[in-house]
């Protein structure tokens, strides 16, 4: 899957969505439509080494502790210098404040990406129902192999941060209640008849 930042976005699917099971193919486009949304297409569809130049540019030429920093003749400043320049008054403005608030807050464009990859696999595992398949396209995404058997599905849980947050969602309360919200909780099971 690739997204494909544009005014909407556009997502690009390959043969192995066709030809996947019907529970990671659920996945995949359900995680798919949750990165489009306008939150999260920046960060979804530009590649990683982009984004953190992009990003290191909004913090240059908005937030008032690296603004300060910009002297020279440094490349990063100059294109900080000219993308706040080109940046409509109102969101600049409205930049500085944010940034003004936030002043202490840490920023790292890699946590971001990462926070926002697991809010799209939260969204794939809810819509598809089925923690084995959001976990196979979770490794597929990560490159890595699935595992043969139970431990060494925990054996690579314990190396893969992705991989780790997936399965902490799904045996957390937020899931089990964002079920019962959406209507797909799972049943309770039968009692037996006192009789």
């Amino acid at each position: 899957m690739e997204i494909v930042v544009q005014a909407p976005p556009a997502l690009v699917f390959g043969n192995d969505l066709i030809e996947a099971p019907l529970p990671e193919a659920r996945f995949e486009i359900a995680r798919a439509l949750e990165l489009t949304r306008p939150e999260y297409t920046l960060t979804a569809g530009v590649r990683p080494k982009q984004f953190t130049e992009l990003f290191g540019s909004v913090l240059r030429a908005f937030h008032p502790r690296h603004v300060k920093r910009r002297a020279g003749d440094d490349a990063a400043a100059e294109a900080a210098a000219s993308f706040r320049k080109n940046v409509p008054y109102k969101v600049s403005k409205r930049m500085v404040e944010l940034f003004q608030e936030m002043g202490s807050t840490s920023w790292s464009a890699s946590r971001w990406r990462r926070a926002v990859s697991d809010t799209g696999n939260r969204a794939g595992l809810l819509l598809c129902l089925d923690l084995r398949a959001a976990a196979q396209a979770v490794l597929r995404t990560e490159k890595l192999d699935a595992p043969a058997n139970a431990p060494a599905l925990r054996a690579l849980a314990k190396e893969n941060e992705a991989l780790r947050e997936l399965i902490r969602f799904a045996i957390s309360d937020e899931y089990f209640g964002l079920r019962v919200k959406l209507g797909v909780a799972a049943a309770p099971p039968a009692r037996p008849d006192a009789n």
